[in-house]
């Protein structure tokens, strides 16, 4: 059988036989991995060796070196944030103007949003995004006990609790 050398890929296995991979594949042996591993290890490494020092330095307060790249958070932590940082500004209006209605209507909902960020984010754990979000809810209906989305997920969240027959969180 003939091969057209400039189409196939080639390689040595472990016990010396010539595999001949067809085109567009990669020539692995079959057997002994010992390249593949290799091949792993080092990319390894040079992953390692590559973001070492940018982990090493986001951390350390330090003002990044030019060339190395800061890291960006994930959609889901830029929303989380925007959530927050909206909640965290009606609550300062709130409690400046806690007689205004439609001050109070705003962090409301504002509330409500973030409770419903946090409650649905992939990016926080369950231990994490669900007495948080319960607690925000539970904040709305103070001020809002007719909001039928604060009603509805602070229910959906106690029956989670229950269904798992934990505590429901206080406060």
């Amino acid at each position: 059988m003939t091969q057209n050398v400039a189409f196939a890929r080639s390689c040595r296995t472990h016990d010396g036989r010539i595999r001949i991979a067809p085109r567009g594949k990669a020539a692995i042996p079959v057997g002994n991995n010992r390249g593949v591993r290799l091949i792993f290890a080092f990319a390894i490494c040079g992953l390692v060796l590559i973001s070492g020092p940018a982990l090493a330095q986001s951390g350390s307060g330090q003002t990044p070196k030019p060339g190395v790249a800061k890291p960006t958070p994930s959609p889901e932590q830029a929303k989380l944030k925007q959530a927050e940082t909206g909640y965290q500004a009606a609550r300062r209006r709130h409690v400046a103007q806690p007689k205004d209605k439609k001050v109070t209507q705003t962090y409301v909902r504002a509330t409500v949003t973030y409770g419903n960020v946090v409650m649905f984010s992939p990016a926080l754990p369950p231990k994490a995004k669900y007495p948080k979000a319960l607690a925000l809810y539970r904040e709305a209906l103070q001020l809002d006990p007719t909001n039928k989305t604060a009603l509805n997920n602070k229910k959906v969240i106690e029956d989670i609790y229950r269904s798992m027959n934990r505590p429901i969180p206080k406060g």
